[in-house]
C-alpha cells in the first residue's frame, strides 16, 4: 500500500505554494534564541563553571586558611570569615508533544533541574552539600495547521 501512495504522489503535478502559506508560517518562525535556547545556554554555562572549579580543585586549589588573630587587630578582623559557597545547576529539557488544555493547542516541554549547593567553612574546612531536584512543565502556545 505505501508503494501505491508513492506512485500517486509521483504522478501529481507540482504547484507553487499559495501566498497565504507564508502568512501562516512566518509568524511561527523562531526569533532569537527562544526559551529552549536560553535553557541550553544556561546549562552550558553552569557546566563550564563546574569544569573550571573541578580543574582548580584538581590542580591543588585549596581554601585559604583563616587568619589567626594575635590580639593586636581590631575586633572586625578577628571575626571568622564567611563560608565559601559554590552553586551548580544541571538542566535537561524534553519535548513531550502537543497537548490541548481547555481546547487550545500547546507544545509541552518538561524541564528537569538539579541544583547542587556546597558550603565550605574556611576556618576548619568543614563541608556541607545539598542537592535539590526540581521538575517544571512548560507550555508554549502552538500554531497547528
Amino acid at each position: 500500500m505505501p508503494e501505491d501512495i508513492e506512485a500517486l504522489l509521483e504522478r501529481m503535478p507540482l504547484r507553487k505554494p499559495p501566498a497565504t502559506l507564508d502568512a501562516k508560517v512566518l509568524p511561527a518562525r523562531p526569533r532569537g534564541r527562544g526559551l529552549v535556547g536560553w535553557i541550553v545556554a544556561g546549562g552550558a554555562a553552569a557546566a563550564a563553571a563546574a569544569v573550571l572549579l573541578a580543574c582548580w580543585l584538581h590542580e591543588g586549589g585549596e581554601v585559604p586558611p583563616a587568619p589567626v588573630p594575635t590580639g593586636d587587630e581590631p575586633a572586625a578582623v578577628a571575626e571568622a570569615p564567611e563560608p565559601l559557597s559554590v552553586e551548580r545547576e544541571w538542566t535537561h529539557v524534553t519535548y513531550e508533544g502537543v497537548v490541548a488544555p481547555e481546547g487550545e493547542p500547546m507544545a509541552k516541554f518538561r524541564r528537569h533541574v538539579v541544583r547542587q549547593l556546597e558550603w565550605i567553612d574556611p576556618a576548619d574546612g568543614a563541608r556541607m552539600e545539598m542537592t535539590v531536584p526540581r521538575e517544571e512543565v512548560i507550555l508554549i502556545k502552538a500554531n497547528v495547521y
